[in-house]
C-alpha cells in the first residue's frame, strides 16, 4: 500500500515537473489579470463612493447655508429696529435743541437723532460706560438694500468732536468731526444695540 502511494507521488511530481512553463505563463499571467480588473473594479467603485459623498456634502452644505441665511432674515424682519424705537419714543421727554445749539465740544457724550420731518434734534446725555458699549456696536449689524430711506437720523456723539452712526459701517471715511454729516444707511444696527438703546431711553424717560 504504501508502495502504491510512493508511486502515484512519483510520478504525480514527475507530470508537474514536465508541465510546459508557458503553460504556467499563462495561467500567472491570467491571474495577474484577473487580480489587476479586481483592483481597478475597486478602485472604480471607492472613486465613485467618494464623488458620492462629495455631493452630498456639497448638498447639505448649501442647503444647510439656504435656510440659516432664511432663519435669519426671518429674525431680522422680526426683531424691532432702532428707528422703531426711536419713533415709540417721540412723545417722550428728551432734551431738544436745533442743530445750531448743539455742542459737540462740551466733553460729553450723548446719542442725536432727528426724524425725517423735522430739524429739531433730540438728545440721550450718556456716561462714559453706556458711551463704550454703544461705540462696541456701532457700525456692526445686518446689510440693507441701497437706497432704503430710515424714518430716523441717528448718530453717536462722543463729546471731543467725532460724531458716528449706527447705521453705517464703521471706517475712518464715516467719522464726522465737529458735525452730523448726513448719511445713507448702510446697515441695520444689531440686536444689542437697540435693546441697549431701548432700555437706555426708558431708563432717561423714567427719571424726567
Amino acid at each position: 500500500m504504501r508502495n502504491d502511494i510512493k508511486d502515484k507521488a512519483y510520478y504525480l511530481f514527475s507530470e508537474i515537473g514536465n508541465i510546459d512553463e508557458r503553460i504556467i505563463a499563462e495561467a500567472e499571467s491570467f491571474v495577474g489579470q484577473r487580480s489587476r480588473k479586481r483592483t481597478v473594479a475597486k478602485l472604480v467603485v471607492c472613486l465613485a463612493g467618494g464623488c458620492a459623498l462629495a455631493l452630498i456634502l456639497v448638498l447639505t452644505s448649501s442647503l444647510t447655508r439656504t435656510l440659516l441665511q432664511r432663519m435669519g432674515n426671518i429674525h431680522h424682519h422680526n426683531e424691532v429696529r432702532l428707528s422703531q424705537v426711536l419713533l415709540d419714543s417721540r412723545d417722550g421727554n428728551y432734551k431738544m435743541c436745533s442743530k445750531e445749539q448743539l455742542d459737540l465740544f462740551d466733553g460729553k457724550a450723548k446719542l442725536i437723532w432727528r426724524y425725517d420731518d423735522s430739524d429739531t434734534l433730540y438728545v440721550l446725555p450718556l456716561d462714559e460706560r453706556q458711551a463704550s458699549t454703544i461705540n462696541l456696536h456701532v457700525g456692526s449689524g445686518t446689510n440693507i438694500t441701497a437706497g432704503e430711506s430710515q424714518p430716523v437720523q441717528v448718530w453717536l456723539a462722543n463729546g471731543n468732536g467725532t460724531t458716528v452712526s449706527p447705521y453705517i459701517k464703521a471706517s475712518k471715511g464715516n467719522i464726522g468731526y465737529g458735525m452730523l454729516v448726513d448719511y445713507a444707511a448702510e446697515i441695520e444696527p444689531n440686536g444689542f444695540l437697540v435693546r441697549y438703546v431701548r432700555e437706555l431711553m426708558s431708563n432717561e424717560n423714567d427719571n424726567l
